[in-house]
């Protein structure tokens, strides 16, 4: 993440607040009725995207419902003339006196070399399994893994802790995150199995990720109601948000699992790839088929 700088903030007795749509995603930041003089210390979230600052007019209500006004009755907003500018994400490990790469498809432990201070860390969260589904329908398919990458700075000798986001098992379970160090320095959100037979899951959100580049996994697609599954959405790819159901990936992105279809013969809900395929839904009663794991890369 990236802090705005001072020159992003006007200065309103009124709430300020951010909007921004990235990869089809709507996010929001808002900062309180900053008072006279007060710069408001607010974080872009999403470097290198166009972030632009609002305004709205003072507002009586709580936080919650100005969230909920400003998602959903998508009242009018009027923009204001200092947009906050767009910080590219820095990749740079020239400052390292060697170089190399390495790669997690399990829980590890990486102990920076000698003479590296830098390290650029991407991951991507573990795909949800696709749902069973029921006798008048098939299930829904699992949510991808999302996608993140992002540098950060390492002590030559200290050991890192690297957890590899596991895969649903079949059937409904979702994806687990993918970390290094911890949670709140690198995360890549794990996939969301359907909230029931017929409703494919979430893909990895961007807002439950941590990094600078970060794309959401593909969501899952829902059943249809003649007994045939949903695809398995993919993880979220190095350049772009991950597909919705199962079919091409984008680059570096885990494939969702092929849904499972009515017969004869039925079939169960095929198993998503590495990193990160949200799993297909079972057609009919069949079982879904498991997400996968997802995966760490190092690069210095």
């Amino acid at each position: 993440m990236a802090l705005c700088d001072d020159a992003c903030f006007p200065v309103f007795s009124s709430w300020v607040y951010r909007l921004i749509l990235i990869n089809g995603e709507l996010a929001v930041e808002f900062y309180d009725r900053p008072r006279k003089h007060q710069r408001p210390n607010v974080t872009c979230l999403y470097p290198g995207t166009n972030c632009s600052w609002y305004l709205l007019g003072k507002m009586w209500g709580s936080k919650g419902k100005f969230v909920h006004a400003l998602l959903y009755k998508k009242r009018p907003y009027r923009k204001i003339k200092n947009p906050c500018p767009i910080t590219p994400c820095n990749y740079d490990v020239s400052s390292n006196l060697t170089s190399g790469t390495e790669t997690f498809l399990v829980d590890g432990s990486w102990t920076a070399p000698a003479g590296v201070v830098v390290v650029v860390v991407q991951a991507w969260g573990g795909g949800a399994s696709g749902t069973a589904g029921i006798a008048s329908s098939g299930g829904g398919g699992g949510g991808g893994g999302g996608y993140v990458k992002i540098r950060i700075g390492v002590v030559p000798g200290d050991a890192y802790t690297v957890d590899v986001g596991a895969g649903g098992i079949a059937s409904g379970n979702d994806g687990a995150a993918s970390t290094f160090w911890n949670a709140t320095t690198v995360k890549a959100a794990g996939g969301d199995a359907g909230a029931g037979p017929v409703t494919g899951g979430a893909g990895g959100q961007v807002l439950d990720s941590v990094g600078c580049d970060i794309y959401r996994g593909g969501n899952g697609q829902d059943a249809d109601l003649d007994g045939n599954g949903g695809g398995g959405g993919s993880s979220g790819g190095s350049a772009a948000p991950g597909l919705d159901g199962s079919g091409t990936p984008p680059t570096d992105a885990g494939q969702g699992g092929a849904a499972g279809v009515v017969g004869p013969p039925t079939t169960a809900g095929s198993a998503g790839t590495v990193p990160g395929g949200g799993g297909g839904g079972g057609g009919n009663t069949e079982a879904g088929g498991a997400g996968a794991a997802g995966k760490v890369i190092l690069t210095w």
